[in-house]
């Protein structure tokens, strides 16, 4: 499997993991997933963030990877079916 580098400059660093998790609203709270809801309406327990705001923004970077890979994906087999259709329909029988 290929690997991707990002060299990010030290001094900003900081502030490019901050733009991430607010770009993507990473929550800095979540619910405890060992809360058990009491049934009373009081709020869930809630624990820090165990996902760091590093593997946040991997997680977020590799998305769009994927989202930029798979809508190029479906834009090259749209084209493919397109001109298929075309082609099917030039080569039809006229009915008049």
């Amino acid at each position: 499997m290929a690997s991707i580098t990002i060299t990010i400059p030290d001094p900003v660093v900081s502030d490019v993991l901050d733009a991430y998790a607010a770009k993507y609203a990473r929550p800095d709270q979540i619910i405890d997933p060992a809360w058990i809801d009491p049934e009373d309406g009081s709020p869930p327990d809630m624990i820090a963030n165990p996902e760091s705001k590093v593997a946040f923004a991997k997680r977020m970077i590799a998305q769009e990877i994927k989202k930029v890979y798979l809508s190029r994906r479906a834009d090259v087999h749209r084209a493919t079916m397109n001109a298929a259709l075309v082609a099917d329909e030039d080569n039809m029988v006229g009915v008049e």
